[in-house]
């Protein structure tokens, strides 16, 4: 006899259900994790435009630039 797609689901999650929904009851987790695409998404934008790969240090320098920059952001946004 065939599974349902629901009972399929839900076998597959058996041994990490408890973690699948944390999101709802844990606010200090985000609804997402996309921040570290977040993250790299202006680095391969400037490689796109630029049409050439910048050294690591380079990106991380820009990285932890953009990081700053954002931060101060999200300070400035909640007072």
């Amino acid at each position: 006899m065939a599974q349902t797609e629901q009972r399929r689901l839900l076998n597959r999650l058996g041994p990490h259900h408890d973690h699948v929904l944390r999101f709802a009851t844990d606010f200090s987790i985000p609804l997402d994790n996309n921040q570290a695409e977040r993250d790299i998404r202006m680095i391969k934008n400037r490689q796109k435009i630029s049409g050439c790969l910048r050294p690591t240090a380079s990106a991380s320098a820009s990285a932890s630039a953009s990081a700053s920059a954002e931060y101060f952001v999200a300070i400035r946004s909640v007072s």
